[in-house]
């Protein structure tokens, strides 16, 4: 939340990449709304035209970097399945967020897929240090440091019937 609070402070955009190389900028501007009030055959109307200020709304850039950087983390990993999938030989998918289909011949074949990736993205980034990384590029000053890491085994969601441990 401090990296958060730190960029709009300096009235800048949110942004950083994502394991698999995608460039999120998150970019909250404020509006104002102007009102046309008309009159026709004897009726009145309101008609209310938002636009753009072109200044950052520095409140709603700060409480939007959490989960927007969690989307992207999930966007990351169903990037990493659907390569993964396609490199086994499936090329059937449906998914929604973070909620994956294949045709069923390939089911238990991206079940397992689908926890690989998790597992590879997570032992292989360290998303939050690279985040704060990026950060850090945008407000030119140092940052606190990430939450220590527990002693989880993320090795358990390989074999997890439900992803998560």
């Amino acid at each position: 939340h401090k990296c958060a609070r730190e960029v709009s402070k300096a009235s800048n955009v949110g942004t950083w990449g994502t394991p698999m190389g995608l460039l999120v900028q998150q970019t909250y501007l404020k509006y104002e709304v102007k009102i046309v009030k008309l009159r026709c055959m004897g009726k009145r109307f309101r008609i209310y035209a938002p636009h753009h200020t072109g200044e950052i709304d520095k409140i709603h850039q700060a409480q939007a970097v959490a989960p927007n950087f969690i989307h992207s983390m999930d966007a990351a990993h169903l990037q990493l399945t659907i390569n993964y999938c396609l490199d086994a030989g499936i090329k059937h998918f449906a998914t929604i967020h973070d909620s994956y289909g294949t045709t069923i011949p390939d089911t238990k074949k991206m079940f397992k897929l689908v926890r690989k990736a998790m597992y590879d993205m997570y032992t292989e980034n360290d998303v939050l240090l690279n985040f704060r990384a990026d950060i850090e590029d945008i407000v030119d000053q140092p940052l606190p440091n990430p939450p220590k890491k527990g002693d989880l085994d993320l090795s358990c969601i390989l074999d997890s019937p439900y992803i998560f441990c």
